[in-house]
Protein backbone atom coordinates (compact mmCIF):
# COMPACT_ATOMS: atom_id res chain seq x y z
CA UNK A 1 0.00 0.00 0.00
CA UNK A 2 0.89 3.28 -0.96
CA UNK A 3 2.29 5.60 1.87
CA UNK A 4 -0.32 8.41 2.39
CA UNK A 5 1.47 11.81 2.07
CA UNK A 6 -0.66 14.58 4.24
CA UNK A 7 0.03 18.53 4.48
CA UNK A 8 -1.64 20.31 6.79
CA UNK A 9 -1.74 24.22 6.43
CA UNK A 10 -2.16 25.26 10.36
CA UNK A 11 -1.14 27.29 13.50
CA UNK A 12 1.63 24.26 15.33
CA UNK A 13 2.42 24.37 18.64
CA UNK A 14 4.44 25.85 20.94
CA UNK A 15 2.19 28.82 18.97
CA UNK A 16 -0.40 29.72 22.46
CA UNK A 17 -3.17 28.69 20.07
CA UNK A 18 -6.44 26.40 20.18
CA UNK A 19 -5.88 25.20 16.62
CA UNK A 20 -2.54 25.17 17.01
CA UNK A 21 -3.31 22.33 20.08
CA UNK A 22 -5.73 20.76 18.56
CA UNK A 23 -3.50 20.23 15.26
CA UNK A 24 -0.86 19.33 17.07
CA UNK A 25 -3.37 16.16 18.89
CA UNK A 26 -4.74 15.07 15.68
CA UNK A 27 -1.02 14.66 14.00
CA UNK A 28 0.49 12.61 17.14
CA UNK A 29 -2.66 10.31 16.88
CA UNK A 30 -2.82 9.59 13.03
CA UNK A 31 0.37 9.22 13.01
CA UNK A 32 0.59 6.57 15.41
CA UNK A 33 -2.45 4.88 13.73
CA UNK A 34 -1.14 4.32 10.04
CA UNK A 35 1.99 5.20 7.59
CA UNK A 36 1.74 8.57 7.21
CA UNK A 37 4.05 11.21 6.06
CA UNK A 38 3.26 14.09 7.04
CA UNK A 39 4.34 17.60 6.57
CA UNK A 40 2.65 20.94 8.42
CA UNK A 41 3.02 24.11 6.97
CA UNK A 42 2.91 25.99 10.25
CA UNK A 43 2.64 29.80 11.59
CA UNK A 44 5.98 32.04 11.99
CA UNK A 45 4.89 32.55 15.33
CA UNK A 46 7.11 30.50 17.11
CA UNK A 47 10.02 27.88 16.72
CA UNK A 48 8.67 24.45 15.91
CA UNK A 49 11.89 22.47 15.24
CA UNK A 50 11.08 20.84 19.18
CA UNK A 51 7.96 19.37 17.55
CA UNK A 52 6.40 15.81 16.96
CA UNK A 53 9.11 13.14 15.65
CA UNK A 54 8.69 12.26 12.25
CA UNK A 55 6.76 15.04 11.36
CA UNK A 56 8.54 17.78 8.98
CA UNK A 57 7.34 21.25 10.14
CA UNK A 58 8.17 24.36 7.74
CA UNK A 59 7.28 27.80 9.05
CA UNK A 60 5.14 28.93 6.14
CA UNK A 61 2.78 31.88 6.64
CA UNK A 62 1.91 34.71 9.21
CA UNK A 63 -1.38 34.33 10.80
CA UNK A 64 -3.83 37.40 10.14
CA UNK A 65 -2.21 38.05 6.82
CA UNK A 66 -3.28 37.43 3.42
CA UNK A 67 -0.01 37.08 1.89
CA UNK A 68 0.53 33.39 1.08
CA UNK A 69 3.15 33.15 -1.39
CA UNK A 70 5.99 31.48 1.25
CA UNK A 71 3.21 29.01 1.89
CA UNK A 72 2.80 28.08 -1.90
CA UNK A 73 6.39 27.92 -1.68
CA UNK A 74 6.58 25.69 0.90
CA UNK A 75 3.77 23.20 -0.08
CA UNK A 76 5.50 23.03 -3.68
CA UNK A 77 8.57 21.43 -2.69
CA UNK A 78 6.89 18.71 -1.21
CA UNK A 79 4.25 18.03 -4.00
CA UNK A 80 2.51 15.68 -4.90
CA UNK A 81 0.24 15.23 -1.59
CA UNK A 82 -2.01 13.11 -1.47
CA UNK A 83 -4.18 15.60 0.96
CA UNK A 84 -3.99 18.96 2.25
CA UNK A 85 -5.65 19.95 4.85
CA UNK A 86 -6.55 22.92 5.97
CA UNK A 87 -7.33 24.16 9.51
CA UNK A 88 -9.27 26.98 8.70
CA UNK A 89 -10.38 29.88 11.51
CA UNK A 90 -11.14 33.69 10.41
CA UNK A 91 -8.48 34.88 13.10
CA UNK A 92 -5.67 32.90 10.76
CA UNK A 93 -6.87 33.60 7.19
CA UNK A 94 -8.95 36.84 6.95
CA UNK A 95 -11.20 36.47 4.57
CA UNK A 96 -10.50 37.64 0.59
CA UNK A 97 -10.25 36.79 -2.45
CA UNK A 98 -6.93 35.92 -1.69
CA UNK A 99 -7.68 33.10 0.40
CA UNK A 100 -10.10 31.91 -1.84
CA UNK A 101 -7.33 32.03 -4.48
CA UNK A 102 -4.90 30.07 -2.21
CA UNK A 103 -6.97 27.12 -1.68
CA UNK A 104 -7.62 26.91 -5.84
CA UNK A 105 -3.88 26.74 -5.83
CA UNK A 106 -3.66 24.59 -3.47
CA UNK A 107 -5.44 21.78 -5.29
CA UNK A 108 -2.45 21.58 -8.01
CA UNK A 109 -0.41 20.01 -5.24
CA UNK A 110 -2.87 18.00 -3.92
CA UNK A 111 -5.09 15.09 -5.47
CA UNK A 112 -7.90 16.23 -2.16
CA UNK A 113 -8.73 19.62 -0.53
CA UNK A 114 -10.12 19.15 3.17
CA UNK A 115 -10.87 21.96 5.67
CA UNK A 116 -11.93 22.21 9.06
CA UNK A 117 -14.26 24.97 10.05
CA UNK A 118 -13.54 25.47 13.27
CA UNK A 119 -16.17 28.65 13.36
CA UNK A 120 -18.87 28.59 10.65
CA UNK A 121 -20.64 31.97 10.46
CA UNK A 122 -24.23 31.98 10.62
CA UNK A 123 -26.23 34.45 8.09
CA UNK A 124 -26.48 37.03 10.84
CA UNK A 125 -22.97 37.87 9.84
CA UNK A 126 -24.01 39.40 6.79
CA UNK A 127 -24.37 38.55 2.98
CA UNK A 128 -20.22 39.02 2.06
CA UNK A 129 -19.20 37.01 4.81
CA UNK A 130 -21.30 33.91 4.16
CA UNK A 131 -20.73 34.49 0.85
CA UNK A 132 -16.83 34.20 1.48
CA UNK A 133 -17.68 30.85 3.40
CA UNK A 134 -19.93 29.32 0.87
CA UNK A 135 -16.56 29.76 -1.59
CA UNK A 136 -14.14 28.01 1.13
CA UNK A 137 -16.69 25.07 0.76
CA UNK A 138 -17.05 25.25 -2.79
CA UNK A 139 -13.18 25.27 -3.08
CA UNK A 140 -12.82 22.02 -0.66
CA UNK A 141 -13.43 18.33 -1.24
CA UNK A 142 -14.65 17.97 2.22
CA UNK A 143 -15.32 20.23 4.98
CA UNK A 144 -15.44 18.91 8.49
CA UNK A 145 -17.10 20.86 10.78
CA UNK A 146 -17.88 20.21 15.08
CA UNK A 147 -21.51 20.15 15.96
CA UNK A 148 -24.74 19.41 14.00
CA UNK A 149 -25.75 23.31 14.83
CA UNK A 150 -22.31 24.07 12.55
CA UNK A 151 -23.51 21.34 9.87
CA UNK A 152 -27.14 22.33 9.52
CA UNK A 153 -26.04 26.01 9.22
CA UNK A 154 -23.55 25.36 5.84
CA UNK A 155 -26.64 23.37 4.62
CA UNK A 156 -29.03 26.23 5.00
CA UNK A 157 -26.42 28.38 3.19
CA UNK A 158 -26.72 25.88 -0.27
CA UNK A 159 -23.56 23.70 0.89
CA UNK A 160 -24.74 20.20 -0.22
CA UNK A 161 -24.52 18.19 3.01
CA UNK A 162 -22.27 15.48 1.03
CA UNK A 163 -19.20 17.44 1.47
CA UNK A 164 -19.92 18.08 4.77
CA UNK A 165 -18.79 15.85 7.18
CA UNK A 166 -19.79 16.36 11.20
CA UNK A 167 -16.33 14.49 13.16
CA UNK A 168 -16.59 16.21 16.86
CA UNK A 169 -13.40 17.84 18.28
CA UNK A 170 -11.13 15.31 19.89
CA UNK A 171 -10.64 14.83 23.48
CA UNK A 172 -7.12 14.23 25.34
CA UNK A 173 -8.15 11.46 28.05
CA UNK A 174 -6.33 12.00 31.18
CA UNK A 175 -7.35 9.43 33.38
CA UNK A 176 -4.09 9.71 35.99
CA UNK A 177 -4.49 11.35 39.54
CA UNK A 178 -2.78 13.85 41.55
CA UNK A 179 -1.90 15.17 44.25
CA UNK A 180 -3.92 18.75 44.90
CA UNK A 181 -1.63 19.75 47.91
CA UNK A 182 1.59 19.44 45.67
CA UNK A 183 -0.26 20.78 42.44
CA UNK A 184 -1.23 24.03 43.73
CA UNK A 185 2.15 24.58 45.58
CA UNK A 186 4.01 24.34 42.50
CA UNK A 187 1.66 26.85 41.01
CA UNK A 188 1.82 28.79 43.28
CA UNK A 189 -1.85 28.89 44.90
CA UNK A 190 -1.34 26.56 47.72
CA UNK A 191 -3.14 28.62 50.54
CA UNK A 192 -6.31 27.55 48.47
CA UNK A 193 -5.98 24.06 49.61
CA UNK A 194 -8.18 23.46 51.96
CA UNK A 195 -10.84 25.11 49.67
CA UNK A 196 -13.73 24.50 47.65
CA UNK A 197 -12.16 25.48 44.37
CA UNK A 198 -13.83 26.80 41.48
CA UNK A 199 -11.53 27.39 38.48
CA UNK A 200 -11.95 29.39 34.84
CA UNK A 201 -8.97 28.36 32.79
CA UNK A 202 -7.87 29.86 29.44
CA UNK A 203 -7.43 33.16 27.16
CA UNK A 204 -8.86 35.84 29.02
CA UNK A 205 -11.39 37.78 26.06
CA UNK A 206 -14.54 39.13 26.83
CA UNK A 207 -16.73 36.45 25.27
CA UNK A 208 -15.07 34.73 28.19
CA UNK A 209 -17.39 35.62 31.02
CA UNK A 210 -14.72 36.80 33.66
CA UNK A 211 -16.91 39.47 34.86
CA UNK A 212 -20.24 37.44 35.12
CA UNK A 213 -18.14 35.28 36.90
CA UNK A 214 -16.59 37.32 39.24
CA UNK A 215 -20.35 39.46 40.37
CA UNK A 216 -21.51 35.36 40.60
CA UNK A 217 -18.40 34.29 43.03
CA UNK A 218 -19.30 37.70 45.12
CA UNK A 219 -22.69 36.12 46.05
CA UNK A 220 -21.47 33.06 46.65
CA UNK A 221 -18.67 33.78 48.59
CA UNK A 222 -21.04 35.50 51.04
CA UNK A 223 -22.79 33.08 51.62
CA UNK A 224 -20.38 30.10 52.06
CA UNK A 225 -16.53 30.22 53.79
CA UNK A 226 -14.99 27.26 52.03
CA UNK A 227 -15.08 28.76 48.28
CA UNK A 228 -12.01 30.00 46.87
CA UNK A 229 -11.99 30.82 42.80
CA UNK A 230 -8.79 30.40 40.83
CA UNK A 231 -8.63 32.77 37.27
CA UNK A 232 -5.84 30.94 35.56
CA UNK A 233 -4.68 32.40 31.41
CA UNK A 234 -3.51 35.16 29.98
CA UNK A 235 -4.79 37.63 28.01
CA UNK A 236 -5.55 37.28 23.98
CA UNK A 237 -4.67 40.06 21.60
CA UNK A 238 -5.06 43.67 22.40
CA UNK A 239 -8.42 43.66 23.53
CA UNK A 240 -7.82 40.80 25.71
CA UNK A 241 -5.43 43.00 27.47
CA UNK A 242 -7.41 45.45 28.03
CA UNK A 243 -10.18 43.18 28.87
CA UNK A 244 -8.19 41.78 31.85
CA UNK A 245 -7.50 45.53 33.22
CA UNK A 246 -11.18 45.87 33.66
CA UNK A 247 -11.14 42.01 35.07
CA UNK A 248 -8.34 42.64 37.30
CA UNK A 249 -10.09 46.18 38.35
CA UNK A 250 -13.66 44.62 39.23
CA UNK A 251 -12.13 41.63 41.63
CA UNK A 252 -9.96 44.03 43.65
CA UNK A 253 -13.82 45.93 43.95
CA UNK A 254 -15.59 42.55 45.44
CA UNK A 255 -15.04 43.32 49.30
CA UNK A 256 -13.76 40.94 51.21
CA UNK A 257 -14.14 37.92 48.22
CA UNK A 258 -11.36 39.61 46.91
CA UNK A 259 -9.40 37.63 49.01
CA UNK A 260 -10.61 34.41 48.16
CA UNK A 261 -9.50 34.92 44.64
CA UNK A 262 -6.24 33.42 42.75
CA UNK A 263 -4.58 34.51 39.39
CA UNK A 264 -2.05 32.38 37.58
CA UNK A 265 -1.22 34.82 35.06
CA UNK A 266 0.23 32.82 32.45
CA UNK A 267 -0.65 30.22 29.31
CA UNK A 268 -0.08 26.87 30.93
CA UNK A 269 1.85 23.61 29.55
CA UNK A 270 -0.94 20.82 28.95
CA UNK A 271 0.72 19.47 31.80
CA UNK A 272 0.15 22.06 34.21
CA UNK A 273 -3.35 22.59 32.96
CA UNK A 274 -4.39 19.28 33.06
CA UNK A 275 -3.33 18.93 36.82
CA UNK A 276 -4.73 22.37 37.53
CA UNK A 277 -8.21 20.75 35.92
CA UNK A 278 -8.30 17.54 38.07
CA UNK A 279 -6.91 19.94 41.43
CA UNK A 280 -10.03 22.18 41.09
CA UNK A 281 -13.67 20.82 42.58
CA UNK A 282 -15.61 22.64 39.49
CA UNK A 283 -14.52 24.63 36.35
CA UNK A 284 -16.72 27.36 35.56
CA UNK A 285 -17.18 28.47 31.81
CA UNK A 286 -18.95 31.27 31.69
CA UNK A 287 -18.96 32.19 28.35
CA UNK A 288 -21.24 34.43 26.12
CA UNK A 289 -21.33 33.52 22.21
CA UNK A 290 -21.28 36.32 19.95
CA UNK A 291 -24.32 35.61 17.84
CA UNK A 292 -24.04 34.55 14.25
CA UNK A 293 -20.27 32.81 15.29
CA UNK A 294 -20.93 28.99 15.74
CA UNK A 295 -17.92 26.54 17.33
CA UNK A 296 -17.27 24.48 19.57
CA UNK A 297 -14.84 24.98 23.16
CA UNK A 298 -11.84 23.03 22.90
CA UNK A 299 -11.65 24.10 26.93
CA UNK A 300 -15.16 22.20 27.58
CA UNK A 301 -13.46 19.12 25.77
CA UNK A 302 -9.90 19.14 27.98
CA UNK A 303 -12.02 19.38 31.00
CA UNK A 304 -14.09 15.94 29.79
CA UNK A 305 -10.86 14.68 29.25
CA UNK A 306 -10.10 15.06 32.98
CA UNK A 307 -13.64 13.89 34.17
CA UNK A 308 -13.91 17.00 36.12
CA UNK A 309 -17.42 18.47 36.45
CA UNK A 310 -18.17 21.34 34.93
CA UNK A 311 -21.35 24.51 34.99
CA UNK A 312 -21.35 25.59 31.52
CA UNK A 313 -23.63 28.85 29.85
CA UNK A 314 -25.85 27.84 27.43
CA UNK A 315 -24.00 28.81 24.35
CA UNK A 316 -23.60 27.22 20.88
CA UNK A 317 -19.58 26.47 21.78
CA UNK A 318 -20.89 24.78 24.74
CA UNK A 319 -23.77 22.92 23.65
CA UNK A 320 -22.54 19.30 24.45
CA UNK A 321 -22.85 20.21 27.86
CA UNK A 322 -26.27 21.75 27.50
CA UNK A 323 -27.31 18.73 25.73
CA UNK A 324 -25.95 16.04 27.68
CA UNK A 325 -25.54 17.91 31.18
CA UNK A 326 -28.65 20.40 31.31
CA UNK A 327 -28.64 20.31 35.35
CA UNK A 328 -25.35 21.61 35.19
CA UNK A 329 -26.17 24.78 32.45
CA UNK A 330 -27.12 28.28 33.21
CA UNK A 331 -27.85 31.74 31.03
CA UNK A 332 -25.31 33.49 29.45
CA UNK A 333 -25.04 37.06 31.28
CA UNK A 334 -26.83 36.24 34.41
CA UNK A 335 -24.55 35.91 37.65
CA UNK A 336 -27.65 35.22 40.15
CA UNK A 337 -28.13 31.79 38.03
CA UNK A 338 -24.22 31.05 37.79
CA UNK A 339 -24.38 31.72 41.45
CA UNK A 340 -27.20 29.45 42.58
CA UNK A 341 -25.62 26.72 40.47
CA UNK A 342 -21.84 27.74 42.20
CA UNK A 343 -23.77 26.88 45.57
CA UNK A 344 -25.86 23.76 44.56
CA UNK A 345 -21.94 22.39 43.47
CA UNK A 346 -20.61 23.27 47.00
CA UNK A 347 -23.74 21.47 49.02
CA UNK A 348 -23.96 18.45 47.06
CA UNK A 349 -21.22 17.77 45.45
CA UNK A 350 -21.36 14.14 45.05
CA UNK A 351 -24.74 14.35 43.38
CA UNK A 352 -23.39 17.20 41.12
CA UNK A 353 -20.73 14.98 39.86
CA UNK A 354 -23.24 12.29 39.20
CA UNK A 355 -24.45 14.18 36.61
CA UNK A 356 -21.48 14.21 34.26
CA UNK A 357 -21.66 10.17 33.47
CA UNK A 358 -23.14 10.63 29.91
CA UNK A 359 -20.81 13.92 29.29
CA UNK A 360 -17.83 11.66 30.30
CA UNK A 361 -18.84 9.05 27.98
CA UNK A 362 -18.95 11.84 25.27
CA UNK A 363 -15.13 12.08 25.94
CA UNK A 364 -14.19 8.54 25.78
CA UNK A 365 -16.32 8.20 22.54
CA UNK A 366 -14.16 11.18 20.95
CA UNK A 367 -10.79 10.44 22.50
CA UNK A 368 -7.84 11.67 19.79
CA UNK A 369 -7.55 8.21 18.69
CA UNK A 370 -11.03 7.84 17.71
CA UNK A 371 -11.31 11.51 15.97
CA UNK A 372 -8.25 10.76 14.23
CA UNK A 373 -9.42 6.84 13.02
CA UNK A 374 -12.59 9.11 11.35
CA UNK A 375 -9.81 11.45 9.62
CA UNK A 376 -8.43 8.71 7.85
CA UNK A 377 -11.52 7.29 6.73
CA UNK A 378 -12.47 10.29 4.85
CA UNK A 379 -9.14 10.90 3.92
CA UNK A 380 -9.35 7.89 2.10
CA UNK A 381 -13.17 8.53 1.03
CA UNK A 382 -12.24 11.85 -0.66
CA UNK A 383 -9.31 9.91 -2.37
CA UNK A 384 -11.03 6.94 -3.66
CA UNK A 385 -14.78 8.32 -4.42
CA UNK A 386 -16.49 11.15 -5.80
CA UNK A 387 -18.55 12.12 -2.73
CA UNK A 388 -18.51 15.43 -1.45
CA UNK A 389 -17.18 17.15 -4.64
CA UNK A 390 -19.81 19.27 -6.46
Amino acid sequence: MTRLRVGYVTTYPPTPCGVAEYTGDLVRSIKNLGDLSVAVFADGLTDHRAGFREVVVESAFFPGRSNYTKLLSEIKKYSPLDIIHVQHEYGLFPPSNNFIKLLESLKKYTNALVITLHTVYHTLKGGELVKHQVSICTVADAVIVHSPIMEYELWAQGVSLSKVHLIPHGTRINRSSVKRETVLERLGVGHLRDKFIFAVIGFIRKDKGLDVLLKAFKKVASMRSNVALLIAGTPQGSEGIKHAKEIHKLARDLGPATERIAEIGRYLTRRELSELIKAADVVVLPYRDEPGVLGVSGMLHTVMGCFKPVICCRTPRLSECTALVPEASVVPDDPDDLAEKMLYAVDNYKEFADFFKHLFELAVRTSWRNVARRHLMLYEKVLHTDAGKD
